[in-house]
């Protein structure tokens, strides 16, 4: 998960009772009025799909949350979070049918079969802590703060009012908590060689002060740890990340023993 900072805006429309009959409109009103009701057109477009979705998706035996099914994933729903922001919850749905659809075209499918095991989450944000999204890979530490031990291994999105932002600073989101899934799940936490290479980049600097798209140079969140490491290398490999290296020509530039070991670990 990494830092967000996103403000939302609003689209006003003029003040129809405010307007004469007959009266005619400049170029501009006339532009803002358009440019509104192709947003509102928009948003009943995704509260349409939500009620459908509220519509097809199945009681999930976890209290409080409807089943879905997304590209492969099962994706549970916060009854809360669709009655309180329906065009939130629809509009997530719509971005991780994009972002599965993007997996599903980059992993092999024997990989894909065993990512499609991880279960979803879309969550109102939780109390005290800031939206994000999460791997949730300990029951102890769910229980510790407050929420249902059915989300362990599971993968958690609390930030679906910006889902559609962080989608753009990160193209490959939810390849990234994917990737911590399949380090814990498949490789564990404790894989040798990605401990091997993160402590020899950690050692020479070579992340230390890098580019960052939109922003100042900064040292790579891949340093945070060795998870972080093979999860934003994976984005890297893959796709495209937010941090340098931006892509897989610039990860094998950059640390070709990582690219070596991504697709050796990738194609197993």
């Amino acid at each position: 998960m990494k830092p967000i900072g996103i403000r939302r805006e609003k689209v006003r429309l003029p003040n129809a009772r405010k307007l004469p009959v007959g009266v005619i409109l400049d170029t501009a009103t006339r532009s803002t009025i358009a440019a509104a009701i192709t947003n509102i057109g928009t948003i009943a477009g995704f509260v349409v799909c939500c009620f459908g979705t509220i519509a097809s998706a199945e009681k999930s035996g976890i209290e409080g949350y409807l089943l879905k099914e997304v590209e492969g994933w099962a994706v549970y729903v916060q009854e809360t979070l669709l009655k309180q922001e329906p065009e939130d919850a629809a509009r997530a749905l719509v971005l991780l049918s994009e972002q599965g659809r993007k997996v599903i075209e980059v992993i092999p499918p024997k990989i894909v079969r065993k990512l499609q095991t991880v279960p979803l989450w879309l969550s109102l944000p939780h109390e005290d802590r800031r939206p994000r999204a999460e791997f949730h890979q300990d029951k102890g530490w769910l229980i510790n703060n407050g929420m249902i031990p059915e989300k362990e291994k599971g993968i958690e999105f609390t930030n679906t009012a910006i889902l559609d932002r962080e989608v753009i600073r990160m193209p490959m989101l939810l390849l990234h908590e994917l990737s911590h899934a399949f380090h814990n799940l498949v490789l564990g936490f404790e894989q040798p060689d990605i401990l091997r290479l993160y402590q020899k980049a950690k050692e020479n600097g070579s992340y230390d002060l890098v580019e960052r798209k939109n922003r100042e140079p900064q040292m790579a969140y891949a340093m945070s740890n060795h998870k972080e490491y093979f999860a934003e290398c994976t984005e890297a490999f893959f796709g495209e990340n937010d941090f340098y290296p931006f892509n897989n020509k610039e990860l094998k530039q950059h640390d070709p023993a990582m690219h070596a070991l991504l697709e050796q670990l990738w194609s197993e």
